[in-house]
């Protein structure tokens, strides 16, 4: 076919609906070619994970993962590179306050002078040191006996020693390596039995088991002093393991002032709830918010009528709770009903403040278990910026729109940030608006799965901007994901507990260094002069002094 004789029967008009048509379909062709190339991704990485976990039960070892290597020609290594060549930067001057333990003075071999050698007073340099040796100490103990009863008269041991196979100074030497150092029980040992101490792996593990009940109280006035500081928290969690256990998973909340871990058996909102309320023991009530709840998860009008006829101002333990759950009309109900009420009523509990103040909003990440907690309630920028970075494509307009659109986003969070110190009506419209042109109608793209989750975004708008009309909000969650980061360090090292006891020692000792940590105290002189019964300003004191 003559395909120039057809071309002189086409009209402008028509040539340009051909092509408008021929753009269009294309468009739907590279959308369509996306989602597959989008699909692939996934169904690649998803094989991947099915053939390690084949390996793992055949006894093998999964294919190692391998970072890609960098772009070196991108900008913002170019950028790096650039950084390198600056001019170094002159050597850190040692402390000139350096407490002197030790005054040696060295003379010279007078033998060795020449006639007529005039003294010049001394030059003085500071090497520091550390004396590392064992110090056994034997008690003498006096007694006496009283003639007319027979009783024993002894000596008072000082209350640092007492009860205890090992002294103050050693014990707070196995703590701050095992849970600052992230040493390990062998390598403990080692250091230890290198200066003559006798010690086994099991006196090692008692002593990190049976010294953290001394902290308990003073974490507990951290926690609440630092809620009356900043009057929020913030959220994270990762798995655990415990021997012998499937599933186990570690929550951390903390703030500015304090962290807290909680080792819990799931990653349910009761157990969230667990969390944020300090690990107080759990309570319940079934008003009308446990209701609203319960009802509303599975869209039950007939459980509400159900629930409305049990309704009370009771306040239910756990004992309590599971007596009500076993009567014959309880007992009728899905266990995924139960378990919904169960969490309504602990949720109900937690917003009355029947476990005391808990803050007035929440930092935290988009995973689902932390949502209807608190009424206020902020997700966090960086992690949902990380959504746009999982975005690939194969074509590089549609790269270009996607790099743009993440820059735009991070220029719009220094602006929250700016506007959140010193807001203003006109600065919050402003915010409202440059928020809807990113993520609402206007600003779309063109980029299917780009403005898929743009639209994502666009539904979170009261949690994302949350922190623009509560200053106090970070506008992140990297707080808690650090401190998160420490257990999964130690997780690394030492892989898991063997008991929930072991567990809950971790919890402690690990907020504890995180705590002291935030507050610029020193973790070893810490755990030193509490258990020498030196006393000391508290930390939650420290905080009602910041």
């Amino acid at each position: 076919m003559d395909f120039s004789k057809i071309l002189d029967y086409v009209t402008p008009q028509g040539l340009k609906d051909i092509i408008k048509n021929l753009q269009g379909r294309n468009a739907e062709l590279v959308d369509e070619n996306e989602d597959l190339f989008s699909e692939s991704e996934k169904n690649k990485k998803r094989i991947q994970e099915l053939e390690d976990q084949i390996r793992i039960l055949k006894g093998e070892k999964p294919i190692p993962k391998f970072k890609e290597p960098k772009d070196l020609t991108s900008d913002e290594n170019k950028n790096k590179k650039k950084d390198k060549n600056k001019s170094p930067r002159s050597p850190r001057r040692k402390k000139i306050n350096l407490k002197i333990d030790e005054t040696v003075d060295l003379k010279v071999d007078r033998s060795k002078l020449p006639a007529g050698a005039i003294h010049k007073g001394y030059r003085q340099i500071t090497i520091q040191e550390i004396l590392f040796e064992r110090h056994n100490i034997c008690f003498n103990i006096e007694r006496f006996i009283d003639p007319k009863t027979g009783k024993i008269i002894e000596a008072v041991i000082p209350a640092q020693y007492k009860d205890h196979e090992y002294g103050p100074t050693l014990r707070s030497f196995i703590v701050a390596q095992y849970f600052e150092s992230d040493s390990t029980h062998s390598k403990i040992k080692a250091s230890l039995e290198s200066i003559d101490i006798d010690i086994s792996k099991s006196q090692i593990n008692n002593i990190l088991l049976n010294s953290s009940s001394e902290f308990k109280s003073e974490l507990v006035e951290l926690r609440e002093a630092a809620l009356e500081k900043e009057k929020w928290q913030q959220i994270d969690d990762t798995s655990w393991k415990i021997l012998k256990k499937t599933s186990v998973y570690t929550i951390v909340t903390g703030n500015s002032y304090f962290t807290q871990f909680a080792t819990v058996l799931s990653k349910s909102r009761h157990s969230v709830i667990y969390a944020l309320t300090g690990k107080k023991e759990p309570k319940y009530k079934l008003n009308e918010l446990a209701i609203d709840y319960a009802s509303g998860v599975r869209n039950s009008l007939k459980l509400k009528m159900f629930l409305y006829g049990k309704k009370s101002d009771k306040l239910y333990n756990q004992i309590e709770l599971k007596q009500l759950f076993e009567t014959d009309e309880f007992k009728e109900l899905p266990k995924a009903s139960l378990r919904d009420i169960r969490t309504g009523m602990y949720l109900a509990a937690f917003r009355e403040g029947v476990f005391g103040y808990n803050g007035e909003a929440l930092m935290s990440d988009d995973a689902p278990q932390f949502d209807y907690i608190f009424i206020t309630h902020a997700l966090c920028w960086i992690h949902e910026m990380r959504h746009y970075k999982l975005i690939e494509t194969k074509y590089p307009e549609n790269a270009i729109r996607l790099n743009n659109f993440i820059s735009r986003c991070w220029t719009f969070y220094r602006i929250i940030k700016i506007s959140q110190k010193n807001l203003t009506e006109k600065r919050s419209r402003l915010v409202l608006n440059i928020f809807n042109l990113l993520f609402g109608n206007e600003g779309r793209t063109g980029f299917k799965l780009l403005d898929k989750q743009r639209n994502l975004s666009f539904l979170k708008a009261e949690k994302l901007l949350a922190p623009l009309w509560n200053r106090n909000l970070p506008l992140h969650n990297n707080g808690s994901e650090l401190d998160v980061r420490g257990k999964v360090i130690k997780r690394k090292i030492s892989l898991f507990n063997k008991s929930q006891r072991g567990a809950d020692a971790w919890d402690l000792y690990l907020g504890l260094s995180e705590s002291c940590r935030k507050l610029k105290v020193n973790f070893y002189q810490k755990v030193l002069k509490t258990f020498n019964k030196i006393p000391t300003q508290s930390l939650g004191s420290m905080v009602y002094s910041t």
